[in-house]
């Protein structure tokens, strides 16, 4: 009885066990960046980084428990693991060692291989914590465009990492639907180019640029370059290729690339934990990083493939921008010359400050804008080279955003908890729900995850088009709005991040093309022609436009009313002749606008213009506004005041385009 209890008094004397000198490596070669704390490893099967063979020495026998841990933001503020493999061994007190030997399957990424001993744990550091284990970078294809956006034409560099030997590269776009045999599974592209192979045998253990990439002569879309490696790994790098001149289509689309940057979770500093301030301990993100999930952006399912199918199915023309082609335009006035609507499909959730004033400005001029999802101009970031820098709240400088959106962020559950969207607007509004079937009380969809709400910012009679009542507690609902200024623009904001995933469903997409067919009627109706001082509100010289006697409303009456609602009134409640008038006049004022800088503008510039005033005029034939027969005296007419010049010719035949 007396020696094993001196045995266990000595035991329980000795320190516990711990593991000193913990390094980790793949059996092979190194690759680069990798250190004594983080290896690279492929597991493809050709014993080339197959595994990952960590070692240590144990100060004294025990169990040594090993977790290969993977990391992931669970929600803002809060952070989680899971583990993906585990392993225990009994060893002796000296050098061991532990091998963890992935399979194929192992989602590329980083992952903590977390050790216990004991009482003792290395590896269960946070985001912000020093690291005193083991990690290992499951290497696939990293691909990334050294830019996010591409005219027809450019060169593109490409930064590429991986270790196999042979790649070949494709590029898609998402044209969905499209014929199987032609599709990338995970992006639902349509291919646009065939395989083009590429040896890659001499960058296998170092990144490398590839700058035989070309931007063909596609049309302005979202497309996906797709490496797949001959062992089967494969890697997707995002890119949008914009218009040759901004204004080639009349609407634009940005899609969201800075929040794509925000929630890229690449692990590039490979301590285990995603590099992004969701994470934490980040007030900047690395714009050059490839995308974690294979190369492709965060939830990018969730709004922008349905959004892009939606175009698609619909046959709309327009052109695709980055945050940064938007953030490239010199100011809102140049923007609303280029462009009559504005869409933001995803979460346009950060802005620098010049954005903000474009988009602003654009808006105050006339500018019709749409937010298909939540939580929009939220906060400002800062462009610092290939860094984006996380800034204060908008709201919390002065400039909330409901000042421009209509609505402004009011929380999230992540999803928690959705519900449906109950119609509030079909009375006030009809033009909205025109088609769907839908009137006040009736409810669709399932929606949520972030919400917007108006507050005492949101513009003066912002209306609510469908609304979730206390989504995320009493007070706290979702709002679908609308508005429209004095100035003629007209801005619609969904309300909810998720409404985008929803166009698969007929009567959503019918309520979106209604939307999509009021904001895209300008409200100067010669789209991007200077706008000259309200014309005179005398009579026409030449043919008459009304017979005698027939009301007259000036112009500049209407736009003195001071709101929108005002200004639909007046103009429903004019003549046909009366309409015919008006339409005439302002026609004219844009035309003769057009005469007196045709001569200082270069021909093909002239010519946009011409072509973009006969568009105008063959949509307010369209509309009912104007006769042909009138819509060509108006040409005549200011022609016969402004002679062409001997380079340019004004006078089109509208009828005859008309017929065309």
């Amino acid at each position: 009885m007396i020696v094993p209890l001196v045995a266990a008094i000595a035991a329980a004397s000795l320190p516990a066990p711990a593991l000193v000198d913990i390094r980790v490596s793949n059996g092979s070669a190194p690759f680069s960046g990798d250190t004594a704390l983080l290896a690279t490893v492929s597991p493809n099967g050709d014993g080339f980084r197959d595994s990952a063979v960590v070692r240590f020495v144990l100060t004294r026998a025990a169990t040594v428990h090993l977790d290969v841990v993977a990391t992931q933001m669970v929600r803002a503020g809060r952070t989680g693991t899971t583990v993906v493999w585990s392993t225990a061994h009994r060893l002796p007190a000296g050098p061991g060692r532990l091998v963890w030997r992935p399979a194929r399957s192992t989602q590329p990424r980083t992952y903590i291989l977390r050790l216990t001993v004991g009482a003792r744990v290395y590896g269960g550091y946070g985001p912000n914590g020093r690291q005193n284990a083991p990690v290992v970078r499951i290497q696939g294809i990293d691909a990334a465009f050294t830019r996010r956006s591409y005219a027809p034409g450019e060169t593109a560099e490409l930064r590429l990492a991986t270790d196999a030997r042979s790649l070949r590269l494709q590029v898609f776009a998402y044209q969905s639907p499209g014929r199987p045999s032609e599709q990338d599974v995970k992006t639902a592209g349509l291919a646009m180019t065939g395989p083009i192979p590429v040896d890659w045998r001499g960058h296998r253990d170092a990144p490398a640029l590839l700058r035989v990439v070309r931007a063909g002569d596609w049309p302005s879309g979202l497309y996906f370059l797709r490496a797949i490696s001959s062992d089967g790994r494969v890697g997707y790098a995002p890119f949008i290729v914009r218009p040759k001149r901004l204004g080639t289509e009349r609407v634009a689309v940005v899609l969201a690339t800075n929040t794509w940057a925000a929630y890229n979770f690449e692990d590039a500093d490979g301590n285990g934990w995603g590099d992004s301030w969701y994470v934490g301990g980040h007030s900047t993100v690395d714009l050059e990083r490839p995308f974690l999930d294979f190369g492709v952006p965060f939830r990018f399912h969730d709004w922008d493939l349905d959004f892009i199918a939606w175009l698609n199915w619909t046959g709309k023309r327009v052109d695709f921008l980055s945050d940064d082609d938007l953030d490239g335009v010199r100011s809102g006035d140049e923007l609303a010359r280029r462009y009559d609507l504005i869409v933001f499909p995803g979460h346009e959730e950060y802005v620098t400050r010049h954005a903000y004033d474009v988009i602003r400005r654009y808006r105050d001029v006339g500018g019709n804008l749409a937010f298909l999802a939540a939580n929009n101009l939220y906060r400002r970031v800062t462009r610092r080279g290939s860094t984006l820098v996380r800034g204060r709240l908008w709201r919390k400088l002065g400039r909330p955003e409901a000042s421009i959106v209509g609505v402004q962020y009011v929380g999230s559950n992540h999803g928690e908890k959705q519900g449906a969207f109950v119609v509030a607007g079909a009375a006030s509004a009809p033009w909205a729900f025109t088609g769907t079937g839908f009137a006040n009380g009736d409810s669709f969809g399932r929606y949520g995850i972030e919400i917007d709400a108006r507050t005492a910012a949101s513009p003066r009679g912002t209306q609510v088009l469908a609304r979730i009542p206390d989504l995320l507690g009493r007070g706290r609902t979702a709002e679908m709005t609308y508005y429209e200024t004095p100035a003629g623009a007209k801005v619609f904001a969904a309300g909810v991040l998720n409404f985008a995933a929803s166009l698969g469903r007929p009567e959503v997409a019918r309520l979106l093309d209604n939307i999509w067919a009021r904001l895209t009627v300008p409200s100067n109706p010669c789209g991007n022609l200077p706008v000259p001082p309200d014309p005179p509100t005398g009579p026409l010289r030449g043919r008459a436009a009304s017979p005698p006697g027939a009301p007259h409303r000036p112009l500049a009456t209407l736009a003195a009313r001071g709101g929108p609602s005002d200004r639909n009134a007046n103009i429903r409640g004019m003549t046909e002749d009366a309409r015919s008038e008006r339409t005439a006049k302002l026609l004219i004022s844009r035309l003769e606008a057009l005469a007196r800088t045709a001569a200082s503008l270069p021909h093909a510039e002239t010519e946009r213009l011409v072509e973009l005033a006969t568009v105008a005029t063959m949509r307010a034939v369209a509309l009912d506004l104007l006769e042909a027969e009138r819509a060509d005296a108006i040409w005549r007419e200011a022609h016969a005041r402004h002679p062409a010049s001997r380079e340019v010719e004004l006078t089109l035949d509208v009828p005859a385009r008309l017929a065309a």
